[in-house]
């Protein structure tokens, strides 16, 4: 393979242009497992052959003796036990819009499952964290509002406040308004039905 590989032309400068030349013919490329799992997903001309040859983690930098880092481990964790981590990646990688949904071709290869099986919940994980962050970050928002409001914490509230940042995650930079307690009690009220 290097033999190969010292030919300078063969190399490229982005994924983009590796996954052309596969496209192309006669040419593998060597990609990064989440962004090749993806490739995959779009294009049904495509293959991984083989497994992971290594695995990467992801981390959130904080401050040392944060007071988010217990919260934020436990969500994450709390989100990979009920699998809405899974979840969330079946909608992004496998969503209805993906021409190969459910289609991947892998090759058979001495690899061992069990260390494809452990990359691949490595790959979830790590694929996730955004979206777990921004349902964190909007129940955040969510609590200041409330507090701004000066509204009594209860059972419901607590269950209201997060049925209401799930259901705003996409709401970007949204600021409280004049009527964010209409909202909020709006959701109150649907989680009493």
């Amino acid at each position: 393979m290097w033999n190969y590989m010292k030919n300078k032309d063969v190399f490229v400068s982005s994924n983009r242009e590796g996954v052309k030349r596969v496209l192309e013919g006669n040419y593998a490329y060597l990609m990064e497992s989440t962004s090749l799992e993806y490739e995959v997903q779009q294009n049904c001309n495509l293959t991984q052959i083989g497994g992971v040859l290594g695995s990467k983690g992801y981390g959130i930098a904080l401050q040392k003796h944060s007071e988010w880092t217990d919260r934020i481990s436990r969500q994450l964790l709390l989100y990979q036990k009920r699998g809405i981590i899974e979840m969330k990646k079946q909608k992004w990688w496998r969503s209805t819009g993906t021409p190969c949904s459910g289609s991947f071709a892998f090759v058979q290869s001495n690899f061992p499952k069990d260390k494809i099986q452990a990359s691949s919940m490595n790959l979830v994980k790590k694929s996730a964290l955004p979206s777990k962050l921004k349902v964190f970050m909007n129940i955040q928002h969510v609590k200041n509002v409330l507090k701004k409001l000066k509204l009594v914490k209860t059972k419901l509230y607590l269950k209201s406040k997060k049925k209401y940042a799930v259901q705003n995650i996409n709401n970007k930079n949204r600021k409280p308004c004049k009527n964010e307690h209409q909202r909020i009690n709006e959701t109150i009220e649907d989680t009493l039905i």
